[in-house]
């Protein structure tokens, strides 16, 4: 374990908390329901699960502390008169702070919805909808983007969101996204690698959180998945053997120049820290036998 990491872990039905030589300082088993979605808050004190909830509400939201106390229950989606529509299953929840978690879950197999939860006043806001797997969170947490997909007889044809539809970009319906959408530093758009369903050319989109948007054109098919990476205002999509820079701002696309490739170098370090983080706690999941775990700060496996 990294030096001021904490990893908490879900066997059989108790939580174990780690000490940083990797063996299990403790076992909370005070709670005894079937648990789900482990997570950290953010001040990394304490934990939060889902249990059944036998009013008929999707799940009941469980927030714990480190000595085994429950500290909070909040009912999620309660059955309501009408009943509300859209969400079937609770299957992601992220803590955007101590007060406010992200749930995310299907409508159906390919749609699902996303909406922030209040639980001090258990209030629902920031509702999305889209392509199951698309969401995508701003790094300043206030917006959201994801794609709306719909399948015609030949192919796709997408569009991107942004905050529950304020923003919809589809180049009138002609297009399937290969890459993206993928976030500006700032916060203020985000990029999709397109392909013209009329033309079959290849063109780099930006969509900014105000509805303003630049096609740049791609001169030529970069091979199989392709990413989109930011450097500052500009945009890099790349594959295993091709990369081309996109300027939004001028309108241009070229190569990648070699100052630009330490920070794509970077970029990459800390993606890459990020995958083996997760092995590692893959790898403490299989030796001690649990369902699913969770570190403080950063990853989450299950």
């Amino acid at each position: 374990m990294a030096a001021g990491e904490r990893i908490a872990l879900l066997k059989d039905n108790a939580i174990l908390l780690l000490a940083s030589d990797g063996q299990v300082a403790s076992k909370l088993e005070g709670d005894s329901r079937p648990k789900t979605v482990l997570r950290w808050l953010p001040d990394g004190q304490r934990l939060s699960y889902l249990v059944p909830d036998n009013s008929g509400a999707k799940a009941r939201l469980v927030v714990m502390g480190l000595t085994g106390t429950v500290l909070k229950e909040v009912a999620i989606r309660p059955v309501t008169d009408p009943p509300t529509e859209g969400l079937r299953f609770i299957e992601e929840l992220s803590w955007v702070t101590a007060r406010k978690v992200r749930v995310a879950g299907s409508i159906n197999p390919e749609n699902c919805e996303m909406f922030d939860l209040d639980v001090e006043t258990a209030q629902e806001s920031n509702w999305q909808t889209g392509e199951c797997g698309s969401f995508t969170a701003s790094p300043d947490g206030k917006h959201i983007a994801y794609l709306d997909a719909m399948e015609t007889d030949d192919e796709r044809r997408d569009s991107v969101g942004i905050d529950n539809d304020k923003v919809i970009y589809s180049d009138g319906g002609r297009m399937a996204v290969l890459a993206g959408p993928a976030w500006s530093p700032d916060s203020s758009q985000v990029a999709i690698l397109e392909k013209r369903a009329d033309s079959g050319e290849f063109a780099v989109t930006t969509v900014s959180t105000g509805g303003h948007t630049d096609t740049i054109p791609i001169p030529k098919y970069l091979g199989d998945h392709p990413s989109l990476v930011f450097v500052d205002s500009r945009v890099v999509v790349r594959s295993a053997t091709e990369s081309v820079l996109v300027d939004p701002r001028n309108k241009s696309a070229g190569a990648v120049p070699d100052d630009m490739r330490s920070k794509l170098e970077q970029t990459d370090r800390a993606r890459q820290g990020a995958a083996d983080s997760e092995k590692d706690l893959e790898r403490v999941i299989q030796r001690l036998g649990a369902r699913e775990g969770v570190a403080w700060p950063g990853v989450t496996k299950h």
